[in-house]
């Protein structure tokens, strides 16, 4: 726990090791899965959105994420996993539950490498632009319904999450599980300076 962090550590025995069984356990494995699973596709997507956001609309949400078509890729998986995390928690069925949530950020993480709206900010037509800033934004709402999720078992990372969507700390204090339903981020709502939630633990930095 000190080397790593309490969150790390909570996440990845309840999310590889079946609750109340013995697992295998080695510091490499712990360093990959929580490498790919919350610094790549929860952090790093965060940061990289949040910096786009910054640099093409002032770290200002252009558009209600409620608004976004309900056929958008990141609303239907978000909106279809979302359910079945709850009781998953509720039956002590961790594996399915934090699975429900890598769903979604893995989804995110690669819905904003496929549609490179960085491109469209350079070089697309306002359309392109409109379209890439909806990506950003939907990126952005569904990292927050992640934050949501994740909140029983990483609650510093996703304090900080909600944090750097410019949430207050009251806000975040007075998290209900409801608040995971899609759309609360709203057309002029700011979010903070982008700043790395999580970092990547390095191989090198492993305790022999």
């Amino acid at each position: 726990v000190e080397a790593f962090g309490a969150d790390a550590v909570r996440y990845f025995f309840l999310k590889e090791i079946e609750f109340g069984n013995d697992g295998d356990y080695s510091e490499e494995r712990f360093v990959d899965i929580v490498n790919a699973n919350l610094a790549n596709d929860v952090g790093n997507c965060l940061n990289r959105t949040l910096n786009l956001l910054k640099k093409n609309y002032g770290s200002t949400i252009p558009v209600d994420a409620a608004a976004l078509p309900a056929a958008h890729p990141l609303r239907v998986v978000a909106e279809e996993q979302f359910p079945k995390c709850g009781p998953a928690f509720e039956r002590l069925d961790f594996d399915t539950a934090l699975e429900a949530a890598l769903m979604i950020s893995g989804a995110s993480n690669l819905h904003l490498s496929e549609t490179a709206p960085w491109t469209a900010f350079k070089k697309g037509s306002d359309e392109e632009k409109a379209q890439a800033g909806e990506t950003l934004v939907a990126v952005l709402e569904a990292l927050r319904v992640v934050a949501v999720m994740l909140a029983p078992v990483t609650p510093t990372l996703s304090r900080d999450i909600l944090l750097q969507l410019g949430f207050s700390e009251t806000e975040v204090a007075e998290l209900a599980w409801g608040d995971g339903a899609w759309g609360q981020l709203r057309e002029g709502h700011r979010t903070a300076k982008p700043s790395p939630v999580f970092q990547r633990i390095e191989k090198a930095a492993v305790p022999a």
